[in-house]
């Protein structure tokens, strides 16, 4: 099967390294009135002041236009969108410790959002998911607090879901929302005091937010211990703890299981420094599925049958049909690669490529995208492009969006 173009688009040649970080939430949308994605353009020394922006194509993602921008410190927003095409976007406040949820009617052309708060949920990661079922917002942060907003920007619940570990503390949070309408969480764990990604653990909740389980129907109760100690589901294998990096890339609810996806990067080969990422290459690629009426882990493939060697990437299909083609979307060296799955993470299969843009691996950062793939049939996302060296903060940075075309 001939392989399909990745498309590149470069909407920012001059923007902070951390652009798009990272692919645990979601940055940028598409719904009736065109592409919405959120990025960092500035930061100053001590990261209390960066200046973001939240970008709109109506030309299919050839140009963007601001819509709004702000200096807050913050890290970029993640996005949601609804079917009165509304934008959600919240941004978390390093300084006061609250995060802002931010509301833009698309009746009004996007114009004069309204703002509330979320108390108390201020992390450098943080998570958000729209469930189409209930009309509700989802929140999840770094601090190990889960929030429950509507669509008017009103808080209806707040809990701290996990709590520290002997081992490790919540480090990337994640959320996806399956075909019944059950709310799954996940996230990556960083033991104490050192750069190390520990472990990868997952629960669900089927009332929307409030009671959740293991995926054997096992209650757990809240706030559970976010390590190996906890009571959830550990996705991360008994092999990879303490001697692997496990940092998870991103996971998706889709058609009866659920894939996770991420790089395990022997420890001994890690440097402390998070920015000597030479060895990232020697590390391993690991997919793994479970079947969500079984709660057992039904297939596993370890990376010599991926093409894709990246840390970071995004899990994207048709949520409107159960049987769609499943997507992932990481790089290989210096361009950006795809893969897709007809038989729901079976089997994959080398879909499309990037023109190559760089011969450093790391040069292509924090790739991130829409979990559904658009009305038109795309893919898109956004990525960061390195162009000196990986290690320089303050170094200069492309910024990107994706599309590649699918066959639905």
């Amino acid at each position: 099967m001939k392989t399909k173009d990745i498309e590149v688009i470069c909407f920012d040649d001059n923007a902070t390294p951390f652009a798009t970080f990272q692919s645990h939430n979601q940055k940028v949308i598409r719904n009736s009135n065109g592409i919405f994605l959120t990025y960092l353009v500035t930061r100053n020394e001590p990261y209390t002041a960066q200046k973001w922006k939240l970008l709109w194509s109506r030309d299919n993602g050839k140009s963007f236009d601001v819509l709004y921008e702000s200096v807050d410190a913050t890290n970029p927003a993640p996005l949601e969108t609804d079917a009165d095409n509304n934008l959600y976007l919240v941004y978390p406040d390093f300084v006061d410790n609250h995060s802002y949820l931010m509301i833009f009617k698309a009746e009004q052309n996007y114009k004069n959002p309204a703002k509330s708060v979320i108390p108390n949920s201020s992390a450098g990661k943080v998570c958000m998911n729209y469930d189409k079922y209930r009309k509700q917002l989802y929140y999840f942060s770094k601090n190990d607090t889960f929030h429950i907003m509507d669509l008017n920007g009103q808080l209806k619940h707040s809990t701290q879901i996990t709590k520290t570990g002997n081992s490790a503390h919540v480090e990337y949070p994640q959320l996806s929302i399956d075909q019944d309408g059950n709310l799954h969480a996940a996230w990556t764990t960083n033991k104490y005091n050192t750069f190390h990604y520990w472990s990868i653990h997952h629960m669900v909740s089927k009332d929307g937010g409030y009671a959740w389980q293991r995926l054997d129907g096992t209650p757990i109760e809240l706030p559970v211990f976010s390590d190996e100690n906890g009571n959830t589901d550990r996705i991360s294998t008994d092999e990879e703890l303490s001697v692997y990096n496990t940092w998870l890339s991103n996971f998706m609810a889709h058609n009866g299981k659920l894939h996770f996806i991420y790089r395990s990067v022997p420890q001994q080969e890690y440097k402390t420094d998070m920015f000597h990422l030479e060895n990232f290459a020697k590390g391993k690629q690991h997919y793994i599925r479970y079947d969500m009426n079984s709660g057992k882990k039904d297939n596993e493939i370890w990376a010599n049958e991926f093409t894709i060697a990246s840390c970071d990437g995004f899990f994207a299909t048709d949520p409107s049909n159960g049987h769609s083609t499943l997507y992932y979307v990481s790089k290989q060296g210096g361009r950006l690669a795809c893969v897709a799955s007809e038989d729901n993470g079976e089997s994959w299969y080398d879909y499309a490529f990037s023109r190559e843009m760089a011969g450093d691996t790391h040069a292509i950062y924090a790739i991130g995208g829409f979990r559904e793939i658009t009305s038109d049939g795309y893919i898109i996302g956004t990525f960061t492009e390195r162009c000196g060296d990986f290690r320089d903060i303050f170094g200069k940075t492309r910024v990107h969006f994706l599309k590649v075309k699918t066959g639905k």
